[in-house]
């Protein structure tokens, strides 16, 4: 016991100790204070310098305690102005307990109201092509190692995709809304696998695609069943094109369910695992 005393009551300990609590002091007021601002003014540079494209948030929050990050109506546009994706609400919940597996493990993402724009211009162009340009000027090297993580759970609703093709005689456009989806216990951990549902609603096709199976990441495999209900025969025609089908429809709809098994597998004398797939 005098040699602990001692040691607690040592100049050195003393010191140590005051310089784990100073970086502490300042890792809570990093947090509370300085990431709103810092990430107002790193995410307009990233999207110009990286992106060639703009970012907007109205605010960013971290609770350097509980180890919670919120971020608050993110809009990500053109130069011009036009929308490419933007979304109402990130919260992200992290977990220290990751570092014991030396994976990043997240307890909790939750993406409120995401919204994406993918539209062909009149020329051709896919209105994302300039942040893509921009994006491969100086490619980072491939990495064949995938990032170790652990997510408990993934809600994402009130979505939407907005998708548009401006290079037709007739303009096509379509959106893909509410999109919702929800995953749990996902990991990227060896033979680790987690059970997910998907569910979009196309309202101008009347048409619900709903999927529901499992996936796994590290390898790479996935079983399930998709569902497709009440596709408007009429409405394919008119995407696909006046006269590329050799029936003229004039009514019905189109509905249909298969199950799948996929898998990444390994072939004797072969240096890299093939695609295996089973439809039912």
């Amino acid at each position: 016991m005098t040699t602990i005393k001692r040691i607690l009551t040592g100049r050195r300990f003393r010191r140590i100790a005051g310089t784990f609590f100073a970086l502490f002091i300042l890792y809570l007021l990093f947090g509370w204070f300085a990431v709103d601002p810092l990430a107002k003014r790193l995410l307009p540079w990233v999207a110009e310098n990286k992106l060639a494209s703009k970012i907007s948030v109205d605010k960013v929050t971290f609770d350097p305690l509980r180890l919670h990050l919120t971020v608050d109506n993110l809009k990500l546009t053109r130069n011009d102005g036009q929308p490419l994706a933007s979304f109402g609400r990130l919260f992200v919940d992290l977990e220290a307990s990751g570092l014991f597996r030396r994976a990043w493990h997240i307890a909790d993402i939750r993406l409120t109201e995401p919204s994406a724009t993918l539209e062909i211009g009149s020329d051709g162009k896919i209105n994302w092509s300039e942040l893509i340009a921009k994006d491969n000027e100086n490619p980072e090297p491939q990495s064949d190692s995938i990032p170790r993580l652990l997510l408990d759970h993934i809600l994402i609703e009130k979505g939407g995709l907005h998708y548009a093709e401006r290079n037709r005689d007739t303009p096509f456009v379509t959106e893909l809304a509410p999109l919702e989806l929800e995953l749990g216990s996902f990991s990227t951990l060896p033979q680790e696998r987690g059970n997910y549902q998907i569910t979009a609603l196309v309202p101008k096709y009347g048409t619900t695609l709903r999927w529901k199976g499992t996936f796994g990441a590290n390898p790479l495999s996935s079983s399930g069943d998709i569902q497709l209900e009440g596709l408007k025969l009429t409405r394919l025609e008119q995407m696909m094109g006046a006269g590329t089908l050799p029936v003229n429809i004039t009514n019905g709809d189109l509905g249909t369910t298969l199950h799948y098994d996929f898998a990444m597998v390994r072939v004797p004398d072969q240096p890299e695992p093939k695609p295996q797939a089973i439809l039912s």
